[in-house]
């Protein structure tokens, strides 16, 4: 029988175990039962080394003697200790710092960033990660917000949309582009900014851009005695929509509705014939 030698050995009849180190709980019952033994858990520790649920150690130990129909008392593995990093982020590094000692983890190196979520001096992240597992008395490096990154702001006032927006984008900020008609500002350049009096702004805030539609109304121009084509060019160059339908190509203009001269909003439909 397996472990027989083990037994009836030493001063008081005591019986020798085995080393149970390593086994499960289970394993380690059914190699003193078949001494005649029994077993208990006295203590469940963490291990760097054996896994969760067997044997570190028992008492008495692998070699030690126990009396015939005694108990092998066992201390069980509850696998690595492992501390969750708590959220520290919004934190100030005093009290980042509490909340990790409080978990029995020290704060490590202090870095800076910039942040558009955190105001400065307070936490973004940790190093490891926020929610990462860690061992017990590891360091966190904390990083701490320097605020929004600030970024030069020109006034592109008189300058194009496509250069504003260009060079607005470029720097990280946001663009809202609006539309008005401007009858001193030529179609496509800027009319105003918002904000405009400021020359820092914070990356990723907006800027507020009014572009010329041009004006609001603009003249019919004399296009008579032009051929279609060249009249159609003329009108739809000025944003009209032209409508000549069944005019030949190169059929001269002899009708214009609304006539030349005639003050019209910008998109507006005009027929040649």
């Amino acid at each position: 029988m397996a472990f027989s030698w083990f037994k009836i050995s030493g001063p008081g009849n005591k019986i020798v175990i085995p080393s149970l180190a390593g086994m499960t709980q289970t394993q380690a019952a059914e190699a003193v039962a078949i001494l005649g033994l029994k077993t208990d858990i006295t203590e469940q520790v963490f291990s760097e080394d054996v896994a969760k649920g067997k044997v570190i150690t028992s008492d008495p130990a692998g070699g030690g003697r126990v009396a015939i129909a005694g108990t092998v008392h066992l201390i069980i593995s509850k696998g690595k200790e492992r501390i969750e990093v708590p959220d520290i982020s919004g934190f100030t590094i005093e009290e980042a710092t509490s909340a990790l000692e409080k978990v029995r983890l020290k704060v490590g190196r202090v870095t800076e960033k910039f942040s558009a979520i955190q105001e400065a001096g307070l936490v973004v992240d940790g190093s490891p990660a926020i929610g990462s597992d860690v061992r017990k008395d590891s360091t966190v490096d904390l990083i701490v917000s320097k605020g929004i990154e600030q970024v030069e702001l020109t006034n592109f006032q008189g300058k194009t949309s496509d250069e504003a927006q260009n060079e607005l984008t470029a720097a990280g900020l946001i663009v809202n582009s609006q539309y008005e008609y401007s009858d001193t500002v030529e179609i496509g350049t800027i009319i105003s900014q918002d904000p405009s009096d400021v020359s820092t702004i914070g990356r990723g805030e907006k800027v507020t851009l009014i572009i010329s539609k041009g004006p609001s109304k603009i003249a019919v121009p004399n296009v008579y005695g032009l051929a279609k084509d060249k009249a159609t060019k003329i009108l739809e160059d000025l944003g009209f929509v032209v409508e000549n339908k069944n005019m030949p190509a190169k059929k001269k203009v002899t009708s214009i509705s609304p006539d030349w001269k005639t003050e019209v909003s910008p998109g507006s439909t005009i027929k040649i014939s």
